[in-house]
């Protein structure tokens, strides 16, 4: 598979989520079919290894909406209004390896945590199938979200996931940390927990 499709599916995958939660309360979407993801065609072995010990800096948005501490070295783009939401990338050249994402999506009515689950399941479900473990409580950002890590084979791409919600009065937060590669997922986990431990709304 060309790099280039290689590394637009989880832009795709990043664009979906960011828009799948609109204004108001959301509609209980049906759970997509689950199976075990195929394979990932990129061969693990090339990939390097992430420093475990890196340090961390500081990261405030735009418009003063979050802030949140992020891996040294990491590129960061922002978007939206006010900086509502931005993307932490460790790559090397033009190639990415690992990607935070942080997003805000305004919500005008009543949101649970299992609106947003059943979304995103199915939103990435039109990508191809999906396997997730159970949710799990998390502290973030001062309210208790939850935590769901899941796996998708989109396009033949084996996307690891790790997933944060928080719900903090109109903003539906999204911590996303993506790898590409069956088994890359956990090198960066340590860092991943440490930017949602360090994650404050503004």
């Amino acid at each position: 598979m060309p790099r280039s499709k290689l590394f637009l599916v989880p832009l795709l995958l990043v664009a979906a989520l960011g828009a799948s939660c609109g204004g108001g309360a959301v509609e209980q979407a049906a759970t997509p079919t689950v199976s075990a993801p195929a394979p990932s065609p990129r061969p693990t072995s090339a990939l390097p290894t992430m420093e475990p010990n890196v340090s961390l800096v500081d990261y405030e948005s735009p418009g003063g909406l979050f802030a949140v501490k992020y891996p040294a070295g990491w590129r960061v783009d922002s978007w939206g209004v006010a900086g509502a939401g931005a993307v932490f990338t460790w790559q090397s050249g033009p190639i990415p390896f690992a990607r935070v994402t942080i997003s805000c999506t305004h919500t005008t009515g009543e949101i649970t945590y299992d609106d947003l689950l059943a979304q995103d399941a199915a939103m990435l479900g039109r990508f191809g199938n999906i396997a997730s473990a159970p949710p799990v409580d998390v502290e973030v950002g001062g309210v208790t979200g939850q935590r769901l890590r899941f796996f998708t084979n989109a396009q033949g791409v084996y996307v690891e996931q790790d997933m944060v919600y928080a719900l903090v009065g109109d903003c539906a937060w999204r911590l996303q940390l993506q790898s590409w590669g069956e088994g890359t997922i956990d090198q960066y986990t340590g860092l991943f927990e440490e930017m949602v431990a360090s994650f404050r709304p503004g």
